[in-house]
């Protein structure tokens, strides 16, 4: 079962949790308005020690601050995006993050 952990007028992140899993989803859009609430919500899902699987395939935007903040969570080695979208993927390859977000060489 999912709880919502996180809403505003743009974003929703639900959180859904088993013995040895912590899944997020991300719902909407990212942008400078609600990048730190997005963090905040993301680190009051980790549970420490293990990885935060972050689901963005529902992501439909995410500007260059959100991208930025996505790409250092991945950095400090607690969260994984998964499912991440073909838009998502250029935006991180065209400002070189592409290997902090997604475990991979740019090419």
């Amino acid at each position: 079962m999912s709880a919502v952990i996180y809403a505003d007028h743009q974003l929703r992140i639900t959180h859904r949790s088993g013995p040895n899993l912590a899944v997020v989803q991300l719902i909407g859009e990212i942008d400078v308005t609600n990048t730190t609430g997005v963090a905040a919500a993301l680190a009051r899902a980790w549970r420490g020690g293990e990885l935060l699987d972050v689901d963005v395939a529902r992501l439909s935007f995410v500007d260059v601050r959100g991208l930025g903040m996505l790409a250092g969570l991945c950095r400090e080695g607690w969260v994984r995006l998964t499912t991440v979208p073909p838009h998502m993927r250029r935006l991180a390859r065209l400002l070189d993050l592409e290997g902090q977000m997604l475990g991979s060489r740019p090419h």
